[in-house]
């Protein structure tokens, strides 16, 4: 009877020990599109190889916005199982009002192995179909919260937002947010929006 009291403390503490990961801040890159250095496919398909070389958990390429919305680039690695290799990414219309509108650039990719010239023709037939307005696009106001970008260790539960926009002519606020899950013995990594007026 002891001994079967023994077994089931350990096989409990083992079972805690393989569950529990310390997730701290993961690493998230936020830079901007400027027109005048270079077309937008080509803009974000050498953002993308770049972020190959730096490896971070999640990027956002910001785009522009109009008096609708915001026209962003989000991406990363979803866990820190496999380094490097199972990136992905997607063009996104974020409204001030309504749901977001994503569009999927790659899924599970090794940024070592990215198809540059695919990447750009599926940017340019977004281009042609009018799926982000080129012309239109204004320069995003945006602020990143400075815990965020902290070089020390940090929990990552206790940062509630990465990047936020604000309307310009509303009491609107759009929030991004790099989450972190833990789950075994690796931190997950998934970009979270949120929208709250008032703010």
């Amino acid at each position: 009877m002891k001994v079967n009291t023994i077994v089931t403390v350990i096989l409990s503490l083992w079972s805690l020990s393989t569950q529990a990961q310390t997730c701290y801040l993961p690493n998230t890159q936020i830079t901007h599109w400027d027109i005048n250095q270079n077309t937008l496919p080509r803009y974000v398909v050498a953002s993308i190889k770049a972020m190959g070389e730096t490896s971070p958990d999640g990027f956002i390429l910001m785009l522009g916005t109009t008096s609708q919305g915001v026209y962003t680039i989000e991406g990363g690695s979803p866990s820190d199982a496999v380094a490097g290799e199972q990136s992905s990414a997607a063009l996104v219309f974020t409204p001030y009002t309504g749901q977001r509108k994503m569009y999927e650039l790659y899924k599970n990719q090794d940024l070592s192995k990215l198809e540059e010239k695919k990447l750009l023709r599926l940017l340019w037939k977004y281009d042609r179909d009018k799926t982000y307005p080129l012309k239109a696009l204004k320069r995003i106001d945006y602020q990143i919260n400075p815990k965020s970008q902290t070089t020390k260790q940090t929990l990552a539960n206790t940062v509630k937002w990465t990047m936020k926009i604000v309307h310009p002519k509303t009491n609107t606020t759009l929030f991004w947010h790099l989450s972190v899950k833990s789950n075994m013995s690796h931190c997950f990594y998934q970009w979270k929006f949120f929208r709250k007026k008032g703010m």
